[in-house]
């Protein structure tokens, strides 16, 4: 060991006198000691400053060298800080430091819009939509109300199977005399095609093996 102190400076570290450390076991002892010049050798690099930069660039170590790039840098200052920090601050819009009046009233284009849903939900109002969808319902009723008699002027159900029965006569006798006149009974006189006449529906091949010629 080149300091031959080393092992008095490894127990004062630890709280212990050089006998106590002494007495303790080999792997403890060099434990304590691995720690000790570890630490030793952390502050000694702290103590020395780097003489070379991240970038390759050297760095200043002397007090000299730093007293000149520290005038070469105040040298560089512009006088007319104040003047350029004023002008970014009136970029920004400040003007005062006075409180701003804030108007936190609901803007008019809102008010319009909940204006006109609130109309068209006013009953009173003949073009809402709930008094369209009452004079909707009170048309309907007037023709056609399950809560009351088939009167006079309402829809009547029986008359309209009796329309629809004697539609299906008139069209019967008129496909019957043209089955009869030699047509195909379509009323029209028409000729009906095979396929015309087809009640089937197409044949739909699907895997039918198809034998080459």
């Amino acid at each position: 060991m080149a300091d031959p102190y080393v092992f008095e400076q490894v127990a004062a570290r630890n709280n212990m006198s050089p006998m106590r450390f002494m007495n303790q076991s080999e792997d403890c002892k060099m434990a304590m000691f691995r720690d000790y010049v570890t630490a030793k050798g952390i502050a000694q690099q702290a103590q020395r400053l780097s003489e070379q930069g991240l970038s390759g660039e050297a760095l200043p170590i002397t007090r000299n060298q730093l007293d000149t790039i520290s005038a070469s840098q105040r040298a560089s200052i512009r006088d007319n800080i104040s003047a350029l920090h004023q002008g970014k601050v009136a970029k920004t819009g400040f003007s005062s430091v006075e409180s701003l009046e804030v108007n936190t009233s609901t803007p008019q284009l809102v008010n319009d819009a909940n204006n006109a849903i609130s109309g068209q939900l006013d009953s009173t109002d003949k073009n809402s939509i709930p008094s369209r969808a009452n004079a909707l319902d009170e048309n309907v009723s007037a023709w056609a109300s399950p809560d009351k008699a088939i009167e006079r002027g309402r829809f009547n159900m029986m008359q309209s199977v009796e329309d629809t029965e004697g539609h299906d006569i008139a069209d019967y006798s008129s496909k019957l005399v043209n089955a009869v006149m030699g047509g195909d009974g379509t009323a029209d006189g028409g000729k009906l095609t095979d396929n015309m006449k087809r009640k089937e529906g197409a044949p739909l091949p699907i895997n039918i093996e198809i034998k080459k010629k």
